[in-house]
């Protein structure tokens, strides 16, 4: 009885191997972006629960950002220690290079112009994860059914000098609201709105640095 064996012949594997090639090239890109983009939003959700959690036991401390004056060292003392802060840094950080960053300004969620300086100018201060978080030196007042109320400012970039350095992607502007709520801003952060009452920053058209 004859028994005939089958096997690929060299130039059927070589195809094989090529055409898994071509598949490869199409299709790692897009696979890449998108693991970049779920570690981006995981990056952003480690740190919005960081922030809370932050916020709360300073409201357990009777200790309220929005209603205190408006001065770089109150935010770097104050704000600081509910962090595993490394590193605090009181001057301008208008021109990020100062903190070892590649580029002076972030960019916008269209990487198309650069953040508006204003939105990080006013003292930094460095975890120990690596995440930065900047005050803008700014303070919002609206008027709402009990009053004027005082909206605190600040942006945190969840992975420090590492790129892209883009809002929406690793950095994020937020607002503390009365009673220490914590606010993230509509422009590109995940899933996440800030209400109608709120307000934040022009990001491109000023750049005010301090």
């Amino acid at each position: 009885m004859n028994i005939k064996s089958s096997a690929f012949t060299l130039s059927e594997v070589l195809i094989t191997l090529g055409v898994i090639g071509v598949v490869a090239v199409m299709t790692l890109p897009s696979v890449i972006h998108k693991y970049k983009i779920k570690s981006y939003e995981t990056a952003f959700k480690k740190s919005y629960s960081m922030l809370s959690q932050a916020l709360l036991r300073m409201k357990a401390d009777d200790v309220y950002l929005e209603k205190q004056p408006s001065n770089v060292y109150y935010f770097n003392n104050t704000f600081s220690k509910y962090f595993k802060t490394i590193k605090k840094y009181n001057g301008s950080t208008c021109d990020l290079t100062v903190l070892g960053y590649k580029n002076s300004t972030f960019r916008d969620p269209s990487n198309s112009v650069n953040f508006n300086s204003g939105g990080h100018g006013q003292s930094a201060f460095i975890l120990n994860n690596g995440a930065i978080i900047f005050y803008t030196g700014n303070w919002w007042t609206f008027s709402g059914t009990n009053g004027n109320q005082d909206y605190f400012e600040f942006m945190i970039d969840t992975n420090g000098i590492k790129a892209p350095n883009r809002l929406g992607y690793d950095v994020f502007y937020f607002q503390i609201a009365p009673e220490n709520k914590l606010l993230p801003s509509d422009q590109a952060t995940f899933n996440h709105t800030i209400p109608s009452s709120a307000n934040c920053c022009n990001l491109t058209t000023y750049s005010t640095c301090y």
